[in-house]
Parts: C-alpha cells; sequence; structure tokens
C-alpha cells in the first residue's frame, strides 16, 4: 500500500472501511481485530483525513453563512474561522491519543489486553461517525445536531469493539466503554478550555 495518504489506493481503503464501521461495524471488527494495530498507520492514512473534514467544513460554513448567536446572526472574520479550524484539528487528534492511552490504561482493569496500538486502532475507527458528521459543519445550523447524532452512534461502535479489539468481555465491556467515555468527555472539556485561550485572541482582529 502507497505511503502516500492521498494515493487513490488509500483513498478506496479508507472509503471502504468507513463505509464498513459505519454500516456493519460489528462485522467489520472482527476484520480489525485480526490486523495488528499500526498506529501511524492508522493516524496518517485514516484518522488525519476524517479529523480534517469537521474543521474544513466548518470553515466554509462559517465564512459563507455565519453563525446564529441568539437574536442576531455573527459571521467570523478569516483569521478567527482559520484559527478555529486550526485548533479544533489539532485538539482532535490531541484527544484521539488521550482516549486511546486511557481506553488501553482501562483495558487491564476490565479483564481486557495491554496494547496501545489496538487501543489506537479501537477508538479511532470507533470515531468514524463522529468525525463524518463533521461534513455538516458547512450548514452550521445541521452542525451541533450532526455532532451529536455522529458521537452518540461513535459510542455504540465503541462497544461492539470493546470485546474483538481489545478482548475485554462482553459482560465488563458496557462498565470498560462507560469509564472510557467518561474519560473522553473531561479531556474534551480541558481540551476545549485551553483551546479558548488561543482562539479568545483571534476574535479581536
Amino acid at each position: 500500500m502507497s505511503d502516500n495518504p492521498l494515493s487513490s489506493e488509500n483513498t478506496a481503503s479508507l472509503i471502504a472501511r468507513a463505509k464498513a464501521m459505519i454500516m456493519q461495524p460489528k462485522a467489520e471488527w472482527s476484520k480489525v481485530a485480526a490486523v495488528p494495530g499500526n498506529v501511524q498507520g492508522i493516524l496518517i492514512k485514516y484518522a488525519l483525513p476524517l479529523i480534517a473534514i469537521g474543521p474544513i467544513c466548518s470553515f466554509i460554513g462559517g465564512q459563507l453563512f455565519g453563525y446564529n448567536a441568539m437574536i442576531m446572526m455573527f459571521r467570523p472574520s478569516l483569521s478567527f474561522s482559520l484559527t478555529i479550524a486550526i485548533t479544533g484539528f489539532v485538539q482532535s487528534i490531541i484527544a484521539l491519543f488521550v482516549v486511546s492511552f486511557a481506553a488501553n490504561f482501562l483495558s487491564p482493569k476490565f479483564g481486557g489486553k495491554d496494547d496501545f496500538g489496538s487501543a489506537f486502532k479501537l477508538v479511532a475507527y470507533s470515531m468514524t461517525a463522529a468525525w463524518l458528521a463533521g461534513v455538516f459543519g458547512i450548514l452550521p445550523m445541521l452542525g451541533g445536531i450532526a455532532a451529536i447524532a455522529g458521537g452518540i452512534y461513535s459510542i455504540y461502535v465503541l462497544f461492539l469493539g470493546a470485546t474483538p479489539v481489545m478482548a475485554v468481555p462482553q459482560e465488563k465491556a458496557a462498565g470498560y466503554i462507560a469509564v472510557t467515555v467518561l474519560v473522553a468527555i473531561v479531556a474534551s472539556i480541558i481540551l476545549n478550555m485551553v483551546a479558548a485561550s488561543f482562539i479568545t485572541p483571534a476574535m479581536a482582529f
């Protein structure tokens, strides 16, 4: 397989896997579990292209349509939108690693295995729906609803993958996912607070 994430071969592979993770996640996890977790490969050829969808579409949507802030429309400046997009992209990458570390750390506590490659694979592939939902950011009024729907479905897919990928016993999978999601929420809050320190100064331009 080519090392270029934008090659036709890698693009076809990404589309096929993303489609399977959305349409047939349970069956796809069985295939994923049989392949060793390659953090670099998954990050570059799968995660990064999908993560980029949300920031790019939100950037375009914000510039074209603006945002509905209470009783008025707000059209952000180009510099503000660019700052939001870059910050969001970096934030999602950091969150991916933080949640993967948490998933790997927690796995043995619930009877699963200690394997960061597998944990990264579990988190990255389960986030497919949430990342793809970012395409609705091009229509700001739909972006929030799509993000919630994509996030909920991603949690379901994460649950389905806990046993085949991390060997967490089925009866403990719900607890494992609940704690992992809790960590993800806390990490998201912290990252949002940090991101705000970068975004606020850009509002002045």
